[in-house]
């Protein structure tokens, strides 16, 4: 079905491109994955090697990387396996993980071991008001979430760097990983999406 999707002339590039790379994150390690990227390659989609970099930003082995239980690869899983129960469509009900970190905080269950707070029972307490400030910058995925939990009564306040978008969030991604040494694609081969 993704390879019919990238042979159709009336989806633009970009869209393709996107697609071969949430299919790389979902199915990482899948022969699959570089056989789609062979027919981007064959429909002349540029930036190919942006799936690359995706995978070695967010892919498998970036989010087995440890937290104080287990690993942020377990961690994630759990949030998927209770959030995704009984959902006939989990694109849908699709939460971030900063949605899960300040739920985590109003309702006092916030681990002090992976969270630093400037007074030491925000963990086991909860929060009153809360601001979130994302490095990087906000999605407005997450935007809508704080909004809300701000229709619930709950006192936040969100700021980032920048708001983004894919085409800003896959260019700082580029960024990342501008090195001439290395082949990987520089930040300006991006702009010409």
């Amino acid at each position: 079905m993704v390879k019919n999707i990238i042979e159709r002339s009336d989806m633009e590039n970009l869209d393709k491109l996107r697609l071969v790379i949430l299919f790389a994150l979902r199915y990482s390690g899948d022969h699959k994955v570089q056989e789609l990227v062979h027919e981007l390659e064959k429909v002349n989609v540029k930036n190919v090697q942006l799936v690359d970099v995706v995978m070695k930003y967010a892919g498998d082995s970036s989010r087995k990387l440890g937290t104080s239980k287990g690993g942020i690869g377990n961690w994630f899983a759990n949030i998927i396996k209770a959030s995704f129960k009984e959902i006939p469509n989990v694109f849908t009900q699709h939460k971030s993980l900063m949605f899960n970190v300040v739920q985590s905080i109003l309702e006092g269950k916030l681990d002090d071991l992976d969270y630093r707070s400037t007074t030491s029972d925000v963990g086991n307490a909860g929060a009153n008001d809360i601001v979130v400030f994302i490095v990087g910058g906000a999605t407005y995925q997450e935007a809508k979430e704080i909004h809300e939990l701000k229709q619930q009564g709950h006192s936040l306040l969100l700021g980032g760097t920048r708001m983004h978008n894919s085409k800003s969030f896959l260019a700082d991604i580029i960024h990342l990983y501008d090195t001439s040494s290395t082949g990987v694609m520089k930040s300006e081969d991006f702009k010409s999406f």
